[in-house]
């Protein structure tokens, strides 16, 4: 793995989204999906466990390591680490079906939908008029 550890992984995942959000960059971050690996079970037990960590992360610095995120974890076909040999939802243990991608699109869409209107209201405010104290 390119991270030895999932402290590591944290690390550079808000540094990266740190400097998206110094360049003015709105940042949502998906939570990660389990994985299956068959013919490697300690990469996918490794997997597994650092994905629990690694997403109380991400759901805990809404607001300071990025503007939001996709609870895609907390949807009842990826919630488990078992949830991932499920062939409706995954093709091979790691990437999503159709089936899939369907059944977590609607997080996807209520993210941007917060992201979006925080961000319309955030313009409205700067575009109105300053009134003068007289």
């Amino acid at each position: 793995t390119a991270h030895p550890t999932t402290q590591d992984f944290i690390d550079d995942l808000w540094a990266y989204t740190g400097q998206l959000r110094a360049a003015g960059i709105k940042v949502l971050v998906g939570t990660i999906l389990p994985k299956y690996i068959a013919a490697n079970p300690t990469a996918e037990a490794t997997h597994n466990a650092r994905r629990i960590t690694v997403n109380t992360a991400i759901r805990a610095a809404t607001g300071t390591r990025h503007d939001g995120y996709f609870d895609f974890a907390a949807h009842s076909i990826a919630d488990e680490s078992a949830d991932a040999q499920n062939t409706t939802y995954y093709s091979d243990g790691t990437h999503l079906t159709t089936a899939g991608y369907t059944a977590l699109s609607p997080i996807y869409q209520a993210a941007l939908d917060v992201i979006f209107r925080q961000t319309l209201a955030a313009n409205d405010n700067e575009l109105q008029p300053q009134r003068m104290a007289s």
